[in-house]
């Protein structure tokens, strides 16, 4: 294992490469996780449907997440991360082209399907290459700033999406994605040789024997036909990885679902025009950046995940109460801290899988499992908060979103086996 961002290994690539297009396939996640928040009004008004179907339409690609990310787990351990790579930032350039020429709402959920396939394919592969190549006690940091990509993604798409969005319409998010995306394909199909192997990075000869090996388990496994359940079936057994399981899941309905939600709450609610929320919703942004770094340096520092995990759960619990009573002048106070401290929980949790899955050649499938967890939370969560908004109203689902937000706080508590 590597210690250091800027060491070589061998003839094989540098991690400190691996680190930065690992920031750009997130960057890409950030895209498809945050495609809607600023184009929500627009396409409500294009489509003519209210929050229900939106909250449908942007957790549509949880579907792909709970078919296929068990499968893509396995599939991620068989093939070469070039491949598995190339395939997924494909589907999401499918997704998005579809999408832009969609000419109903239906096809438009199956382009959001498909992205889903695709974003989940790249976040997976370079999370598990990540924190194969860097111990326990160092991987906090590349984890960090690798994951600083999912609100750099966010940052950006409000960006342009600002700049573009009011001259050429909504499609416009989906072209400018598609072309990152392709643009991203491309690069790390030319950057990932045969040293760049789903255990880390490694010389050409280790990197050799490593794919040998792999081929010859993967042989063992289709002649074992319980091979894959038996995988499966340890980790379902494991109490820690499914306390962190239940921990992440809660965290796609309080903080993703709802959060797509509040530069809309601000116009609505709070009387904010759309150029005002939009500024303020970056300062979130850009301190979502910020937080992923510091909470992953942070946990390498005290030597700690779970304190900090869960303490941030119970801050942003009051944070959102902020939400509901700070005068419309100061809610840029709610938007940094927003940004700060609830943001930091995604790099704590895929820093510290690691810690409770003994094997590194299952983090790929038991990475999968979460996701799976996750993504039913995030489907039901999804429909869930667009519903209550529609007919109860935002005070009455932020009262919810504390409730997973507690959930998830007592989840991390009881992980002791996770420092």
């Amino acid at each position: 294992m590597e210690h250091a961002l800027t060491e070589k290994t061998g003839k094989g690539r540098s991690p400190i490469l691996l680190v930065i297009l690992g920031f750009c396939a997130i960057l890409c996640n950030g895209f498809a996780t945050y495609k809607f928040v600023p184009i929500i009004s627009a396409l409500m008004s294009y489509w003519g449907v209210g929050e229900g179907l939106i909250g449908t339409l942007q957790s549509s690609n949880a579907i792909a997440s709970i078919a296929f990310l068990i499968p893509v787990g396995f599939l991620l351990r068989r093939w070469k991360p070039r491949w598995s790579g190339t395939f997924g930032a494909g589907l999401l350039v499918f997704g998005n082209l579809l999408g832009y020429f969609a000419p109903n709402f239906v096809l438009l959920i199956v382009s959001r399907v498909i992205e889903g396939l695709g974003a989940v394919t790249l976040n997976n592969m370079v999370h598990n290459i990540v924190q194969n190549q860097f111990d326990n006690e160092h991987r906090g940091r590349p984890l960090g700033i690798m994951n600083m990509g999912q609100y750099g993604g966010q940052f950006l798409h409000l960006l342009l999406a600002e700049l573009l969005v009011s001259q050429f319409g909504w499609q416009i998010v989906y072209l400018y994605m598609c072309a990152f995306q392709l643009l991203f394909g491309i690069v790390w199909f030319i950057f990932a040789n045969d040293t760049v192997t789903i255990l880390g990075i490694k010389g050409k000869s280790a990197a050799l024997a490593a794919l040998k090996n792999a081929e010859a388990e993967s042989r063992e496994t289709e002649q074992k036909s319980d091979g894959a359940l038996k995988v499966i079936a340890k980790l379902l057994k494991n109490k820690s990885f499914i306390l962190l399981c239940l921990a992440t899941a809660m965290y796609n309905p309080a903080i993703i679902q709802f959060g797509s939600y509040i530069k809309t709450y601000l116009q609505v609610e709070r009387g904010m025009t759309s150029q005002a929320a939009t500024a303020v919703y970056l300062v979130h942004t850009i301190c979502g950046c910020i937080a992923m770094f510091v909470g992953g340096t942070l946990s390498d520092l005290l030597k700690t995940r779970r304190k900090i995990a869960y303490i941030a759960f119970l801050v942003t619990i009051i944070l959102y109460f902020l939400l509901m009573k700070l005068p419309t002048n100061l809610i840029i106070i709610f938007m940094i801290l927003y940004g700060l401290v609830p943001k930091m929980m995604h790099v704590l949790s895929s820093s510290a899988l690691p810690s409770v899955v003994e094997d590194p050649k299952n983090i790929p499938v038991a990475m999968s499992i979460q996701g799976v967890l996750s993504s039913i939370v995030n489907l039901l969560g999804g429909i869930l908060v667009g519903f209550l908004i529609q007919e109860t109203g935002y005070d009455t689902t932020i009262y919810v979103m504390m409730i997973f937000l507690f959930l998830g706080a007592l989840f991390w508590f009881l992980n002791k086996k996770i420092k």
